[in-house]
C-alpha cells in the first residue's frame, strides 16, 4: 500500500525517534473541504452525524451530553469496537461506567463521544473522509454554537491513539488523558493482538511511521496524563513513552492500576475517575 499524501514535516528539538512530526495546520489545509455535514438528534444523548465530500459520504453515531450553559468540553474516544462489541467499548457503556452524566452536571461539561467502530484514525485514508476530519468538523460546529471552551481530550485503549491524534486540532486544550494506550507500534510484539490490528489497518510498519502517538506527543503543550493497568502490555508502552520523551508536561501515574487488567475493572475504577475529575476541575478553573 502506497502512502496517499506526503505530509509537510517540521523539525523540532526532540529525541531522534520523534524528530519529524506533521505540520498540523498544513495537514488540515490538505483535506478537501467537506461539502455538507448534518447533526441530528436521535433520542436522549444519541445523535447522528452525516458528512459528504464529493462522492464520499460517511455517517457516525454521536453521543453528546449537553448542559444548559457549557463551561468546558470533554471529548472521549472509546477503544477498538468490532461487530458485537466484545470489548465493551460502546459510548453508552462509557457514559454509564464512567459516570459521565454526573460529571457533566457537576462541572457544566459538554461531553462528546463518537462511535468510531474499529477506526485507528488514519490522517489520510485510501478513500473517503478521514475520521479525524469528521471530528474536526464536528468540533468546529460545536465551537460556533457554544464558543471555544477549555477542553480535555481522553481515550481508552486504541481510543488513546485517537485522542493523541485529535489533540493538535483542539483549541484551549488543557489536558490529554491517555488510558491504556499504545504509543510506539514498533515496540509491539509481532504476535500480540495490538500489532496484528495495526498491521491490518496500515499494511506495513512504513505506513504507520508518522501516525504513531510517540511522534505527536512532542508538539503538544497541554498536560499529558498516562494511566495504565499493571497486568498488560500497555503498562510498558506508557513506561517507555515516559522514559524516552522526558516531557515536563507528561505525567505517567504509575501508582494506580496495581493488580488490574485491560478491562473495565480498571477503566471504570475510582482511581481513574478521580484523576479525570481532577483534570476537569483544573480545566474549569481557567
Amino acid at each position: 500500500m502506497m502512502l496517499r499524501v506526503i505530509f509537510i514535516f517540521i523539525l523540532i528539538a526532540v529525541p531522534a525517534f520523534a524528530k519529524s512530526v506533521p505540520d498540523f495546520n498544513a495537514l488540515k489545509k490538505s483535506w478537501e473541504k467537506i461539502d455538507t455535514i448534518t447533526i441530528n438528534k436521535s433520542a436522549g444523548d444519541k445523535y447522528s452525524a452525516a458528512a459528504r465530500k464529493g462522492k464520499s459520504q460517511t455517517a457516525r453515531d454521536l453521543y453528546m451530553i449537553i448542559p444548559d450553559n457549557p463551561e468546558m468540553l470533554l471529548w472521549f474516544f472509546h477503544g477498538y469496537k468490532p461487530e458485537g462489541d466484545p470489548h465493551k467499548q460502546s459510548p453508552e457503556i462509557f457514559i454509564k461506567n464512567m459516570g459521565l452524566k454526573e460529571l457533566s452536571s457537576w462541572h457544566n461539561a459538554l461531553i462528546v463521544i463518537v462511535d468510531s467502530g474499529t477506526s485507528l484514525y488514519w490522517y489520510n485514508p485510501d478513500s473517503g473522509i478521514p475520521e479525524l476530519q469528521l471530528y474536526c468538523t464536528i468540533y468546529d460546529r460545536l465551537a460556533k454554537q457554544y464558543g471555544t471552551l477549555p477542553a480535555i481530550v481522553a481515550g481508552v485503549s486504541s481510543g488513546a491513539e485517537g485522542a493523541v491524534k485529535f489533540a493538535p486540532f483542539v483549541s484551549k486544550l488543557k489536558s490529554l488523558i491517555c488510558i491504556s494506550g499504545t504509543y510506539n507500534f514498533d515496540s509491539l510484539m509481532p504476535k500480540s493482538n495490538e500489532y496484528k490490528i495495526h498491521l491490518k489497518e496500515y499494511g506495513s510498519a512504513a505506513e504507520w511511521e508518522y501516525e504513531q502517538p510517540l511522534r505527536i506527543f512532542p508538539v503538544l503543550r497541554c498536560r499529558v496524563i498516562m494511566l495504565s493497568e499493571e497486568k498488560s502490555i500497555y503498562r510498558s508502552q506508557a513506561a517507555e513513552a515516559n522514559r524516552v520523551l522526558k516531557m515536563k508536561n507528561l505525567e505517567f501515574i504509575e501508582a494506580i492500576g496495581k493488580g488490574k487488567s485491560h478491562d473495565w475493572d480498571f477503566w471504570g475504577s475510582e482511581e481513574v475517575k478521580k484523576i479525570i475529575n481532577r483534570e476537569i476541575q483544573a480545566a474549569g478553573a481557567y
